[in-house]
């Protein structure tokens, strides 16, 4: 339901990593695209709690949208960059792209 409300294509990838992978915000913002295993459908988290390495399941459909996302954007580096090539997207602009829906969008 969440899903359907973002239109914009690098939220809805946001919020579908978010809730696809349990990952947290620091561990989403630092995530690169070197850590999507695709062939084994999983994705490393190297940033994790701890710093410590681990790996999350990761589903096709989620796969395919990432692949699409990868598609229309182009980052370079990290998954979900900033507007500087290379660089993280920071927290806040991250939390901003899934604060709560209002309850007038909800309705959708």
């Amino acid at each position: 339901m969440v899903l359907n409300c973002c239109e914009n294509l690098q939220h809805k990838a946001i919020v579908s990593v978010f809730y696809g992978t349990g990952v947290r915000l620091s561990e989403l913002q630092h995530l690169k695209l070197s850590d999507l295993d695709r062939p084994n459908l999983r994705l490393r988290v190297a940033h994790g709690k701890g710093n410590k390495e681990r790996y999350t399941l990761l589903s096709e459909k989620l796969l395919s949208l990432l692949e699409e996302y990868w598609r229309a954007y182009r980052p370079k580096v990290y998954l979900f960059e900033g507007r500087l090539l290379g660089k993280p997207m920071k927290a806040r602009t991250i939390q901003f792209h899934v604060e709560p829906v209002p309850l007038a969008v909800r309705a959708c």
